[in-house]
């Protein structure tokens, strides 16, 4: 039989009566001694992390999108992340659960929220994670269901995701996540796309990107794509 509770005097006293020695009992008193439970008030378990995944199937859905917009303290920012990124993922969601505006709005947000201008870090998250992270960011432009006409979000995203703001651009694994990324988004047919990912090359003023966007500049018939691929081979753009 387990122990008890008694409302003593910190509410926490444990009752050892019940761990009295059967008068019929052969066996001594000691197998009958066991250790006090520890007390765990209601309202201060610690937080345990779940698998996004598994995240997603117990939250409703619409509780999972809100959380985006919610204000990140430090300790939350793990687990806000990973959720985070398996909506990403699991681009149907937004879309069940948000007007096309509302998505994008909520795309802008994330990669305001992880960029460079905050004081977020993200080079600090496991690797396995970032690679998510920045294969679900280019799966968007493939889709493109998430992205609205009128909004930010698609023109935006690699420009908020980038690691500095130097003259020199930033260097490392994530940085070369980020370009893989990009310019598997400038080879998509998608002329929105290219534009996207020429302004996010532009800015990340990373010289590995020059060759293709000289092969695209060499191919392009469209002068305005041209125009804007001139500047960011330059990386000149606004």
């Amino acid at each position: 039989m387990a122990g008890v509770y008694n409302a003593g005097r910190d509410g926490a006293d444990y009752d050892r009566r019940v761990h009295r020695k059967p008068p019929n009992s052969a066996l001594p008193q000691s197998v009958y001694k066991r250790k006090p439970a520890r007390w765990k008030p209601r309202g201060h378990q610690p937080l345990t992390w779940q698998p996004p995944e598994r995240a997603l199937r117990k939250l409703a859905h619409r509780q999972a999108v809100e959380q985006i917009f919610c204000p990140v303290p430090k300790w939350a920012r793990p687990n806000w992340f990973r959720l985070t990124v398996a909506l990403l993922e699991n681009e149907r969601l937004l879309l069940e659960e948000l007007t096309s505006e509302e998505a994008d709005e909520a795309i802008f947000h994330i990669s305001c929220q992880v960029g460079f201008s905050s004081d977020w870090k993200l080079d600090g998250f496991p690797n396995g994670l970032l690679v998510r992270f920045v294969n679900a960011c280019a799966a968007l432009y493939e889709s493109n269901q998430v992205f609205h006409p009128d909004g930010s979000a698609k023109f935006m995203l690699w420009d908020n995701l980038r690691l500095s703001y130097e003259d020199e651009p930033a260097t490392g694994h994530l940085q070369d996540l980020l370009l893989e990324a990009m310019l598997r988004v400038l080879a998509l047919d998608d002329r929105e796309a290219k534009m996207a990912a020429l302004h996010g090359l532009g800015h990340h003023k990373d010289e590995r990107a020059r060759p293709a966007i000289r092969a695209l500049i060499d191919s392009t018939t469209d002068d305005e794509l041209r125009k804007y691929a001139l500047d960011a081979y330059d990386f000149r753009v606004l």
